[in-house]
Protein backbone atom coordinates (compact mmCIF):
# COMPACT_ATOMS: atom_id res chain seq x y z
CA UNK A 1 0.00 0.00 0.00
CA UNK A 2 1.36 3.29 -0.65
CA UNK A 3 1.06 5.80 2.29
CA UNK A 4 1.33 9.39 2.18
CA UNK A 5 4.12 10.79 3.45
CA UNK A 6 5.73 14.62 3.50
CA UNK A 7 8.27 14.16 1.05
CA UNK A 8 5.01 13.69 -1.82
CA UNK A 9 3.54 16.66 -3.79
CA UNK A 10 0.04 16.12 -2.42
CA UNK A 11 -1.03 19.17 -4.35
CA UNK A 12 -0.04 18.04 -7.56
CA UNK A 13 -1.05 14.53 -7.08
CA UNK A 14 -4.60 15.84 -6.67
CA UNK A 15 -4.51 17.75 -9.35
CA UNK A 16 -4.24 15.32 -11.72
CA UNK A 17 -7.99 14.44 -10.08
CA UNK A 18 -9.68 17.37 -11.42
CA UNK A 19 -10.30 15.89 -15.35
CA UNK A 20 -12.07 12.89 -13.87
CA UNK A 21 -13.85 14.96 -11.36
CA UNK A 22 -15.23 17.12 -13.56
CA UNK A 23 -16.74 14.39 -15.81
CA UNK A 24 -18.33 12.60 -12.53
CA UNK A 25 -19.66 16.17 -11.24
CA UNK A 26 -21.42 16.56 -14.81
CA UNK A 27 -23.24 13.47 -14.54
CA UNK A 28 -23.82 13.59 -10.83
CA UNK A 29 -24.95 17.30 -11.00
CA UNK A 30 -26.47 16.75 -14.18
CA UNK A 31 -25.04 20.33 -15.25
CA UNK A 32 -22.19 20.43 -17.62
CA UNK A 33 -21.69 24.37 -16.78
CA UNK A 34 -21.42 23.90 -13.05
CA UNK A 35 -19.00 20.78 -13.51
CA UNK A 36 -15.96 22.77 -13.20
CA UNK A 37 -17.31 24.69 -10.35
CA UNK A 38 -18.21 21.58 -8.84
CA UNK A 39 -15.15 19.77 -9.22
CA UNK A 40 -12.83 22.88 -8.25
CA UNK A 41 -15.02 22.75 -5.09
CA UNK A 42 -14.46 19.37 -4.98
CA UNK A 43 -10.39 19.64 -4.88
CA UNK A 44 -10.75 22.51 -2.26
CA UNK A 45 -12.48 20.67 0.26
CA UNK A 46 -9.51 17.58 -0.60
CA UNK A 47 -7.28 19.76 0.36
CA UNK A 48 -8.27 21.16 3.44
CA UNK A 49 -9.49 17.29 4.67
CA UNK A 50 -6.42 15.90 3.50
CA UNK A 51 -5.17 14.34 7.00
CA UNK A 52 -8.04 11.81 6.27
CA UNK A 53 -6.23 10.26 3.60
CA UNK A 54 -3.75 8.03 4.65
CA UNK A 55 -3.22 5.71 1.27
CA UNK A 56 -2.90 6.87 -2.07
CA UNK A 57 -4.79 4.16 -2.90
CA UNK A 58 -7.61 5.14 -1.63
CA UNK A 59 -7.30 8.80 -3.92
CA UNK A 60 -10.25 7.72 -6.64
CA UNK A 61 -13.30 6.95 -4.37
CA UNK A 62 -12.30 9.14 -1.47
CA UNK A 63 -12.25 12.22 -3.71
CA UNK A 64 -15.16 10.67 -5.96
CA UNK A 65 -17.44 10.53 -2.60
CA UNK A 66 -16.47 14.25 -1.41
CA UNK A 67 -17.77 15.04 -5.06
CA UNK A 68 -21.05 13.22 -4.69
CA UNK A 69 -21.88 15.13 -1.51
CA UNK A 70 -20.82 18.36 -2.86
CA UNK A 71 -22.67 17.96 -6.43
CA UNK A 72 -26.25 16.63 -4.48
CA UNK A 73 -25.88 19.81 -2.02
CA UNK A 74 -26.15 22.09 -5.16
CA UNK A 75 -28.59 19.69 -6.52
CA UNK A 76 -30.76 20.99 -4.09
CA UNK A 77 -30.13 24.35 -3.56
CA UNK A 78 -30.17 24.73 -7.43
CA UNK A 79 -33.71 22.27 -7.85
CA UNK A 80 -34.71 24.94 -4.89
CA UNK A 81 -34.02 28.12 -6.84
CA UNK A 82 -35.47 26.96 -10.25
CA UNK A 83 -39.16 26.09 -7.84
CA UNK A 84 -38.75 29.71 -6.34
CA UNK A 85 -38.31 31.23 -10.15
CA UNK A 86 -41.49 28.63 -11.50
CA UNK A 87 -43.38 30.15 -8.60
CA UNK A 88 -43.22 33.82 -8.78
CA UNK A 89 -44.14 33.85 -11.89
CA UNK A 90 -47.73 33.22 -11.27
CA UNK A 91 -47.98 33.78 -7.79
CA UNK A 92 -47.18 36.76 -5.54
CA UNK A 93 -45.44 36.11 -2.94
CA UNK A 94 -42.60 33.37 -3.03
CA UNK A 95 -43.14 29.90 -1.49
CA UNK A 96 -41.48 28.89 1.60
CA UNK A 97 -39.24 25.57 1.94
CA UNK A 98 -42.33 23.39 3.54
CA UNK A 99 -43.97 23.75 -0.12
CA UNK A 100 -40.97 23.61 -1.86
CA UNK A 101 -39.83 20.46 -0.51
CA UNK A 102 -42.37 18.55 -2.84
CA UNK A 103 -40.59 20.35 -5.48
CA UNK A 104 -37.48 19.57 -4.73
CA UNK A 105 -37.16 16.13 -6.46
CA UNK A 106 -34.76 14.57 -3.85
CA UNK A 107 -35.59 11.04 -5.67
CA UNK A 108 -34.21 12.01 -8.58
CA UNK A 109 -31.16 13.53 -7.02
CA UNK A 110 -30.85 10.08 -5.01
CA UNK A 111 -31.53 7.83 -8.22
CA UNK A 112 -28.59 9.93 -9.73
CA UNK A 113 -25.84 9.28 -7.29
CA UNK A 114 -26.83 5.87 -6.63
CA UNK A 115 -26.21 5.63 -10.80
CA UNK A 116 -22.87 7.97 -10.46
CA UNK A 117 -21.78 5.34 -7.91
CA UNK A 118 -22.73 2.22 -9.83
CA UNK A 119 -20.64 3.42 -12.76
CA UNK A 120 -17.80 4.63 -10.13
CA UNK A 121 -17.61 0.83 -9.03
CA UNK A 122 -17.92 -0.49 -12.66
CA UNK A 123 -14.82 1.72 -13.91
CA UNK A 124 -12.85 1.01 -10.80
CA UNK A 125 -13.01 -2.85 -11.91
CA UNK A 126 -12.15 -1.73 -15.50
CA UNK A 127 -8.02 -1.31 -16.59
CA UNK A 128 -7.30 2.21 -16.36
CA UNK A 129 -6.32 3.07 -20.22
CA UNK A 130 -9.84 1.26 -21.06
CA UNK A 131 -12.16 3.24 -18.38
CA UNK A 132 -10.21 6.50 -19.60
CA UNK A 133 -10.83 5.26 -23.35
CA UNK A 134 -14.59 4.96 -22.83
CA UNK A 135 -15.09 8.25 -20.47
CA UNK A 136 -13.33 10.07 -23.41
CA UNK A 137 -15.86 9.04 -25.75
CA UNK A 138 -19.53 8.46 -23.99
CA UNK A 139 -19.49 11.26 -21.57
CA UNK A 140 -16.65 13.61 -23.32
CA UNK A 141 -18.54 12.82 -26.44
CA UNK A 142 -14.66 12.94 -28.20
CA UNK A 143 -14.04 11.47 -31.89
CA UNK A 144 -12.22 8.18 -32.28
CA UNK A 145 -9.68 10.63 -34.40
CA UNK A 146 -9.65 12.99 -30.95
CA UNK A 147 -9.03 9.71 -28.72
CA UNK A 148 -6.34 8.13 -31.16
CA UNK A 149 -4.26 11.34 -30.97
CA UNK A 150 -4.67 12.07 -27.03
CA UNK A 151 -3.87 8.79 -26.53
CA UNK A 152 -1.08 8.57 -29.69
CA UNK A 153 -2.76 4.99 -31.14
CA UNK A 154 -4.30 4.81 -34.53
CA UNK A 155 -7.75 5.37 -34.72
CA UNK A 156 -8.42 1.99 -35.50
CA UNK A 157 -7.21 0.57 -32.85
CA UNK A 158 -9.36 3.04 -30.76
CA UNK A 159 -12.35 1.24 -32.29
CA UNK A 160 -11.63 -1.92 -31.27
CA UNK A 161 -10.72 -1.36 -27.32
CA UNK A 162 -13.71 0.76 -27.39
CA UNK A 163 -15.56 -2.49 -28.32
CA UNK A 164 -13.42 -4.66 -26.33
CA UNK A 165 -14.22 -2.05 -23.45
CA UNK A 166 -17.89 -2.37 -23.35
CA UNK A 167 -17.84 -5.75 -23.58
CA UNK A 168 -15.62 -5.73 -20.43
CA UNK A 169 -17.37 -3.45 -18.82
CA UNK A 170 -21.19 -5.36 -19.29
CA UNK A 171 -19.53 -8.31 -18.21
CA UNK A 172 -18.46 -6.17 -14.61
CA UNK A 173 -22.21 -5.56 -14.71
CA UNK A 174 -23.95 -8.61 -15.38
CA UNK A 175 -21.37 -10.46 -12.75
CA UNK A 176 -20.27 -7.71 -9.94
CA UNK A 177 -22.89 -5.87 -9.94
CA UNK A 178 -26.05 -7.15 -11.56
CA UNK A 179 -29.20 -6.43 -9.83
CA UNK A 180 -27.89 -2.61 -9.43
CA UNK A 181 -27.29 -2.36 -13.09
CA UNK A 182 -30.88 -4.04 -13.74
CA UNK A 183 -32.70 -1.27 -11.64
CA UNK A 184 -31.27 1.38 -13.94
CA UNK A 185 -32.27 -0.85 -17.38
CA UNK A 186 -28.28 -1.50 -17.87
CA UNK A 187 -29.77 -5.16 -18.75
CA UNK A 188 -32.11 -7.75 -18.17
CA UNK A 189 -33.12 -8.69 -14.69
CA UNK A 190 -31.91 -11.65 -12.73
CA UNK A 191 -33.94 -13.95 -10.81
CA UNK A 192 -37.15 -11.84 -9.45
CA UNK A 193 -36.71 -13.04 -5.79
CA UNK A 194 -35.36 -11.31 -2.95
CA UNK A 195 -32.16 -9.38 -3.90
CA UNK A 196 -29.67 -7.73 -0.84
CA UNK A 197 -30.28 -3.70 -0.79
CA UNK A 198 -27.38 -1.07 0.09
CA UNK A 199 -30.07 0.12 2.34
CA UNK A 200 -29.42 -0.79 6.20
CA UNK A 201 -32.53 -1.71 7.75
CA UNK A 202 -33.62 1.70 9.75
CA UNK A 203 -35.24 -0.44 12.72
CA UNK A 204 -32.06 -2.09 13.94
CA UNK A 205 -29.24 -0.91 12.38
CA UNK A 206 -27.47 -3.93 12.02
CA UNK A 207 -28.76 -5.63 8.45
CA UNK A 208 -29.34 -4.41 5.19
CA UNK A 209 -32.83 -4.84 3.72
CA UNK A 210 -33.91 -7.31 1.13
CA UNK A 211 -36.08 -6.15 -1.75
CA UNK A 212 -38.27 -6.45 -4.76
CA UNK A 213 -38.95 -3.89 -7.26
CA UNK A 214 -40.06 -5.15 -10.15
CA UNK A 215 -41.79 -2.72 -12.34
CA UNK A 216 -45.65 -2.51 -12.93
CA UNK A 217 -45.74 -5.75 -10.21
CA UNK A 218 -44.27 -5.31 -6.56
CA UNK A 219 -42.31 -3.18 -4.53
CA UNK A 220 -41.85 -4.86 -1.03
CA UNK A 221 -38.68 -4.32 1.86
CA UNK A 222 -38.12 -6.21 4.64
CA UNK A 223 -35.10 -6.66 7.17
CA UNK A 224 -33.90 -10.80 7.25
CA UNK A 225 -32.89 -9.82 11.34
CA UNK A 226 -35.77 -8.04 12.88
CA UNK A 227 -37.71 -10.93 10.95
CA UNK A 228 -36.73 -13.65 8.96
CA UNK A 229 -40.01 -14.54 7.87
CA UNK A 230 -40.16 -13.80 4.06
CA UNK A 231 -43.89 -13.13 4.55
CA UNK A 232 -43.18 -10.16 7.08
CA UNK A 233 -42.72 -7.06 5.56
CA UNK A 234 -41.38 -3.69 6.50
CA UNK A 235 -43.20 -2.15 3.27
CA UNK A 236 -45.51 -2.89 0.40
CA UNK A 237 -46.57 -2.21 -2.36
CA UNK A 238 -48.83 -3.89 -5.06
CA UNK A 239 -47.70 -1.59 -7.96
CA UNK A 240 -50.45 -3.55 -10.34
CA UNK A 241 -52.99 -1.20 -8.84
CA UNK A 242 -52.11 2.63 -10.95
CA UNK A 243 -52.97 4.36 -8.04
CA UNK A 244 -49.53 2.90 -5.95
CA UNK A 245 -47.75 2.89 -9.33
CA UNK A 246 -48.37 7.18 -9.38
CA UNK A 247 -47.01 6.96 -5.83
CA UNK A 248 -43.24 5.80 -6.94
CA UNK A 249 -43.26 8.04 -9.89
CA UNK A 250 -40.13 7.61 -12.42
CA UNK A 251 -37.99 5.57 -9.48
CA UNK A 252 -35.58 3.16 -9.89
CA UNK A 253 -33.77 2.14 -6.86
CA UNK A 254 -35.08 1.28 -3.50
CA UNK A 255 -34.27 3.87 -1.12
CA UNK A 256 -35.47 6.76 -3.71
CA UNK A 257 -38.88 4.64 -4.20
CA UNK A 258 -39.25 4.18 -0.18
CA UNK A 259 -38.19 7.29 0.94
CA UNK A 260 -40.96 8.51 -2.01
CA UNK A 261 -43.86 6.30 -0.28
CA UNK A 262 -42.86 7.63 2.59
CA UNK A 263 -43.98 11.12 1.51
CA UNK A 264 -46.76 10.25 -0.34
CA UNK A 265 -48.29 8.33 2.54
CA UNK A 266 -47.35 10.96 5.21
CA UNK A 267 -50.43 13.68 4.29
CA UNK A 268 -53.13 11.02 4.17
CA UNK A 269 -52.35 9.59 7.75
CA UNK A 270 -52.32 13.28 9.22
CA UNK A 271 -55.27 13.59 8.12
CA UNK A 272 -56.71 10.82 9.06
CA UNK A 273 -55.50 11.00 12.32
CA UNK A 274 -56.64 14.83 12.37
CA UNK A 275 -60.18 14.43 11.21
CA UNK A 276 -61.09 10.78 11.68
CA UNK A 277 -61.58 10.70 8.02
CA UNK A 278 -59.70 10.47 4.85
CA UNK A 279 -60.21 9.65 1.16
CA UNK A 280 -59.56 5.88 0.12
CA UNK A 281 -56.25 6.41 -2.63
CA UNK A 282 -58.41 3.38 -4.83
CA UNK A 283 -61.76 4.81 -5.22
CA UNK A 284 -61.56 8.20 -2.97
CA UNK A 285 -64.91 7.76 -0.75
CA UNK A 286 -64.04 7.97 2.95
CA UNK A 287 -61.81 5.44 4.88
CA UNK A 288 -62.55 4.01 8.75
CA UNK A 289 -59.15 5.29 11.01
CA UNK A 290 -58.34 2.51 13.82
CA UNK A 291 -55.39 3.39 16.03
CA UNK A 292 -53.85 0.54 18.40
CA UNK A 293 -51.39 0.62 21.04
CA UNK A 294 -49.15 -1.62 22.45
CA UNK A 295 -49.55 -3.31 19.15
CA UNK A 296 -46.35 -5.73 17.93
CA UNK A 297 -46.28 -4.86 14.46
CA UNK A 298 -44.45 -8.20 13.48
CA UNK A 299 -42.26 -10.69 15.59
CA UNK A 300 -39.19 -9.24 17.50
CA UNK A 301 -40.42 -6.00 16.93
CA UNK A 302 -40.92 -3.76 20.28
CA UNK A 303 -44.73 -3.25 20.59
CA UNK A 304 -45.64 0.39 19.41
CA UNK A 305 -48.75 2.56 18.16
CA UNK A 306 -50.52 1.68 14.64
CA UNK A 307 -52.50 3.22 12.08
CA UNK A 308 -55.09 1.59 9.98
CA UNK A 309 -56.80 2.93 7.19
CA UNK A 310 -59.42 0.82 5.64
CA UNK A 311 -62.19 1.78 3.14
CA UNK A 312 -64.97 -0.44 3.42
CA UNK A 313 -66.68 0.65 -0.17
CA UNK A 314 -63.70 -1.43 -2.47
CA UNK A 315 -61.48 -2.79 0.55
CA UNK A 316 -58.57 -0.63 -0.04
CA UNK A 317 -56.23 -1.23 3.27
CA UNK A 318 -53.01 0.47 4.50
CA UNK A 319 -50.93 0.74 7.76
CA UNK A 320 -47.99 2.48 9.68
CA UNK A 321 -46.60 2.25 12.40
CA UNK A 322 -45.74 4.60 15.18
CA UNK A 323 -41.97 4.32 13.95
CA UNK A 324 -43.19 4.67 10.17
CA UNK A 325 -44.84 7.83 10.81
CA UNK A 326 -41.81 9.23 12.49
CA UNK A 327 -39.76 8.25 9.85
CA UNK A 328 -41.69 10.33 7.14
CA UNK A 329 -41.20 13.30 8.98
CA UNK A 330 -38.44 15.71 7.10
CA UNK A 331 -36.34 15.88 10.01
CA UNK A 332 -35.90 12.30 10.59
CA UNK A 333 -35.67 11.88 6.56
CA UNK A 334 -32.52 14.01 6.49
CA UNK A 335 -30.92 12.56 9.56
CA UNK A 336 -31.39 8.99 7.77
CA UNK A 337 -29.83 11.19 4.91
CA UNK A 338 -26.35 12.13 6.59
CA UNK A 339 -26.08 8.78 9.25
CA UNK A 340 -27.61 5.65 6.63
CA UNK A 341 -26.88 3.47 9.28
CA UNK A 342 -29.28 3.99 11.95
CA UNK A 343 -31.49 2.25 14.34
CA UNK A 344 -34.85 2.83 15.89
CA UNK A 345 -35.55 3.11 19.48
CA UNK A 346 -38.47 1.61 21.11
CA UNK A 347 -41.01 4.70 21.68
CA UNK A 348 -41.12 5.55 25.20
CA UNK A 349 -44.45 6.71 26.51
CA UNK A 350 -44.47 10.20 28.49
CA UNK A 351 -46.66 13.19 29.65
CA UNK A 352 -46.47 16.80 28.06
CA UNK A 353 -47.86 19.61 29.78
CA UNK A 354 -50.71 16.64 31.40
CA UNK A 355 -50.99 14.97 28.27
CA UNK A 356 -50.09 11.86 26.78
CA UNK A 357 -47.47 11.49 24.03
CA UNK A 358 -44.82 9.47 22.88
CA UNK A 359 -40.75 9.59 22.59
CA UNK A 360 -39.23 8.25 19.71
CA UNK A 361 -35.36 8.25 19.20
CA UNK A 362 -33.24 7.57 16.04
CA UNK A 363 -29.79 7.26 16.63
CA UNK A 364 -26.29 6.68 14.83
CA UNK A 365 -24.96 3.24 14.89
CA UNK A 366 -21.28 4.56 13.45
CA UNK A 367 -21.37 8.27 15.18
CA UNK A 368 -22.43 10.38 18.20
CA UNK A 369 -25.89 11.60 16.56
CA UNK A 370 -29.25 11.63 17.72
CA UNK A 371 -32.60 12.64 16.24
CA UNK A 372 -35.47 12.44 18.87
CA UNK A 373 -39.16 13.44 18.32
CA UNK A 374 -42.35 13.61 20.92
CA UNK A 375 -45.60 13.36 19.52
CA UNK A 376 -49.52 12.54 20.71
CA UNK A 377 -50.01 9.32 21.43
CA UNK A 378 -53.69 9.80 20.37
CA UNK A 379 -53.33 12.10 17.38
CA UNK A 380 -49.33 11.86 16.91
CA UNK A 381 -49.29 15.02 15.92
CA UNK A 382 -45.43 16.59 15.85
CA UNK A 383 -44.86 18.34 19.57
CA UNK A 384 -40.89 18.97 19.46
CA UNK A 385 -37.55 17.33 17.91
CA UNK A 386 -34.36 17.66 19.26
CA UNK A 387 -30.85 16.42 18.31
CA UNK A 388 -27.33 16.95 18.81
CA UNK A 389 -26.28 17.55 15.75
CA UNK A 390 -26.98 20.25 12.72
CA UNK A 391 -29.60 19.04 9.58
Amino acid sequence: MQMLSKGMDFETILSGERPRLVRLCAWVAGSREAAEDLAQETLIAAWKNREQLISLEKMKPWTSAIARNICLNWSRRHYREQSRLSYSMDADEAPSDHELQGETNLEVELDRHELAKLLDQAMERLPAETAQMLIEHYIQESSHAEIAEKMRIRPGTVAVRLQRGKLTLRKVLQTNLQSAASAFGLMGPGDSGWEETNIWCPWCGSARLFGKYQKEEVFALRCPKCDPDEESLMAALDITKPYHARLLGNTKTYKPAYARLLAAFAPLYQQALASHSAPCLACGRPVQVKVEHDKQTHKGSPHSSQVTLHCPACGWASNKSLTGLVMSLPTAQRFWRAYPRMRTLPPQEIEVEGSLAYLTRLQSVTENAELAVICQRDTLELIEVHTNIKL
